[in-house]
């Protein structure tokens, strides 16, 4: 097999996270996957590497574009963030104001920064979602404003994989003055100004050109003889929901009608806008979005700038079984004390990975194409900043 192609188009100097990007093709846990870190306004590192398609070995570029699951969340702040900015949101203000019917079955005291924060106790609708009703906003609002508090009103934590989005997207077509969804706002107010691409589901085909395949099993993806076995991921989600129950309630969705497909590369999962799942982006145009949180020359006020980082709040994930610590806007505060680092932002199913770290001023970004079954914060992705935290420290120097 011909050398794998790794493009450096900024930041050479920063040789051991090079190395460490490089090593996971060689060592056959990624296949397409690009890196960007942006400090103060400006692009100091990026690179990407591997395949968009390992088929037909098209490069996996700069330009690539990847799904990035759970990552849209926190694009999906700054959207909120801009609605909360103009004077459309207040994250103290029950949803109910906003949208009446919400305050049905018990969560008439539900606030935005509860929604944010995964507090909402709309984790879920029973009975599920069915596909039609997904894909048509009235009966999805319909349904998720009858639902009741999946806790009877108590104030417990648990992960809103998708509802979250369905949610804000009911409000923000409520109180936007031209009823646009959280994409379109997303487009018209900060991608088309930035120069950035983001789209949650790409439903223009020449635009779908750029997008990545999805690959489930990386390493045998690499060696299709089997000599390298990647833990099959459908067996290995069934055994992780067996785990942890309310999550698997929580992605019980039908987003699309063949499942025997990797989700990423179902025509369905492009029909929908899922704020809180199908974003789809470059590493380099993730980093200026969420750069909007920290930029001096944000679309953001500076005021709206520094609420994004108020009100930590840490609780147990009931969904999750563990410790959660979201700011009100909805970033998660992620703690790594082996390398004496916080940053702030998220990560999504797979390995994609945004986060700032505020006190030094950057946003990193990771995007892969090939799955990797961690929990919320880690992976490659972590690997990959831990490395770059440190070179950035003695280049500073």
């Amino acid at each position: 097999m011909p050398e794998v192609p790794i493009k450096i188009y900024e930041g050479d100097k920063y040789v051991k996270v090079i190395d460490l990007f490089k090593s996971h093709f060689d060592n056959h846990i990624d296949i397409g996957a690009s890196v960007s870190v942006i400090h103060k306004d400006k692009v100091i590192f990026e690179v990407s590497g591997g395949y968009k398609d390992f088929e037909s070995k098209d490069p996996y570029t700069k330009d690539t574009l990847q799904a990035i699951f759970s990552s849209s969340k926190v694009v999906t702040s700054i959207v909120v963030a801009w609605l909360v900015d103009q004077g459309y949101l207040d994250y103290d203000a029950p949803v109910s104001k906003y949208w009446p019917e919400f305050s049905q079955g018990g969560k008439d005291k539900v606030l935005l920064k509860d929604v944010m924060r995964h507090d909402a106790g709309l984790a879920w609708v029973d009975p599920p979602l069915e596909y039609d009703e997904i894909i048509d906003p009235e009966k999805l609002y319909n349904r998720l404003a009858q639902q009741a508090h999946v806790f009877d009103g108590e104030d417990k934590r648990s992960y809103h994989a998708f509802t979250q989005g369905f949610i804000l997207n009911g409000i923000a077509q409520r109180v936007d003055p031209k009823k646009r969804t959280i994409g379109t706002i997303l487009k018209e107010e900060i991608t088309d100004k930035l120069g950035a691409e983001f789209y949650y589901g790409i439903r223009d085909e020449e635009v779908l050109k750029k997008n990545s395949v999805w690959y489930q099993y990386p390493k045998t993806t690499w060696k299709p003889n089997n000599d390298e076995i990647d833990v099959d991921p459908a067996v290995a989600q069934a055994n992780f929901l067996s785990i942890f129950p309310l999550l698997g309630k929580a992605v019980n969705l039908p987003l699309y009608k063949n499942t025997k497909l990797s989700p990423a590369n179902h025509p369905d999962f492009h029909l929908i806008e899922i704020p809180a799942g199908n974003g789809h982006s470059t590493a380099t145009s993730l980093a200026k979005i969420v750069s909007q949180a920290i930029s001096e020359n944000s679309i953001l006020s500076e005021k709206t700038r520094k609420s994004l980082f108020e009100e930590a709040t840490t609780k147990r994930d009931h969904a999750l079984k563990s410790e959660k610590t979201l700011t009100k806007a909805g970033f998660n505060v992620f703690e790594y004390p082996d390398a004496n680092l916080t940053v702030i932002g998220g990560s999504g199913a797979g390995g994609s990975y945004v986060v700032i770290h505020p006190e030094l001023e950057f946003v990193f970004a990771y995007v892969t194409n090939a799955n990797q079954l961690t929990p919320p914060g880690f992976g490659r992705g972590l690997d990959l900043l831990k490395v770059f935290y440190e070179e950035f420290k003695q280049n500073s120097n």
